[in-house]
């Protein structure tokens, strides 16, 4: 099972837990006097208590088993909604739930909502003992029900979040699948470069730079994937000026000047790109035009794992296992 699909599978699961909260509101109490007492609860452990269980260690295994790139503060956050949503279970829901449990009355007890007097006529109390009752212990029965309903609102409420924190997690790994843009251009070798073709076959690392302040960032990343894999046959790696926005009277301009700053050995892993500004920003997740945009890419064009900011000795040793982990699954 691949990471993507057990982190889908633990979204379909919150789902779920999210529906039994309404499900006992709305359904599963009424049908409870239809299929007796006995069998109503013998299947709350695997319509509720499993899928519970299931859901809390699934959040826990995603901690270290997750798609490339995602974030833990996501992951920390689902579990965490998780452990509140049980806790306020446990302390409030759970309470009413084991009190009912006790209840004599079975499926005929008014706390899941049926009507109080009908419920005590059926046990053989005329009209004006139902009254008498009802006065007795009738706002005792509807103040555990407010209890009940705001204690389900609350838990659904928690759990909707760790539903919404994981779906943020399927969006973000779904981003970590996408392919780069199609492009032809030239290096500043002269070469031209088709890319993903370029990378079948191999592995690729794309630094992408938006603005003229973001020129040293990729330098300094230039210079690290020169020094590992300059003569490599299985790493492609290419710095990336994105100069779309650059006006095409000052272009040429610019290009020369950036050019003349690039050693002549580095210049055939130099390509300037001239089109597709905006899906080269949603695949960087742009948020900072003086950053550098580092993007490790497979053989078929699909970003695998992704950073941007400074080089660090601990972020190019990421992305070192990164090009290893890649050249180990072609």
């Amino acid at each position: 099972m691949t990471p993507s699909l057990f982190l889908f599978l633990n979204l379909v699961l919150a789902f779920y837990n999210v529906g039994t909260i309404w499900g006992h509101e709305i359904d599963f109490f009424r049908s409870w006097k239809l299929i007796g007492n006995g069998q109503f609860h013998r299947r709350l452990p695997y319509w509720i208590f499993a899928p519970v269980t299931i859901a809390f260690l699934g959040n826990i295994v995603l901690l270290r088993y997750h798609p490339e790139g995602s974030p833990m503060s996501i992951a920390w956050m689902a579990l965490i909604c998780q452990i509140l949503s049980m806790a306020f279970t446990a302390l409030f829901w759970g309470r009413w739930q084991a009190t009912l449990a006790q209840d004599p009355l079975g499926p005929k007890s008014p706390l899941p909502g049926q009507d109080f007097e009908d419920s005590l006529g059926a046990h053989g109390l005329d009209q004006g003992e139902c009254v008498s009752v009802t006065w007795v212990v009738g706002e005792r029965v509807l103040a555990m029900k407010r209890k009940r309903f705001s204690s389900a609102v609350g838990i659904a409420a928690v759990r909707v979040l760790g539903m919404f924190v994981l779906a943020s997690c399927v969006g973000l790994a779904d981003a970590q699948g996408s392919r780069i843009p199609e492009m032809a251009g030239a290096t500043f070798s002269g070469t031209t470069v088709h890319l993903p073709e370029e990378l079948h076959g191999k592995v690729g690392v794309l630094v992408v730079g938006f603005s003229k302040s973001s020129g040293d960032m990729c330098k300094g990343w230039g210079q690290r994937l020169s020094a590992s894999y300059h003569n490599s046959n299985e790493v492609v790696y290419y710095q990336m000026p994105v100069l779309e926005s650059v006006p095409k009277l000052i272009r040429s301009m610019v290009v020369k000047s950036i050019k003349s700053g690039v050693p002549e050995a580095e210049q055939a892993h130099f390509l300037p790109v001239f089109s597709g500004e905006k899906e080269w920003q949603k695949i960087v997740r742009y948020a900072n035009a003086d950053d550098a945009y580092v993007l490790v890419v497979d053989g078929d064009g699909r970003v695998r794992w992704q950073t941007s900011g400074k080089v660090t000795d601990s972020g190019f040793a990421a992305v070192k296992q990164q090009l290893e982990a890649a050249a180990s699954q072609r």
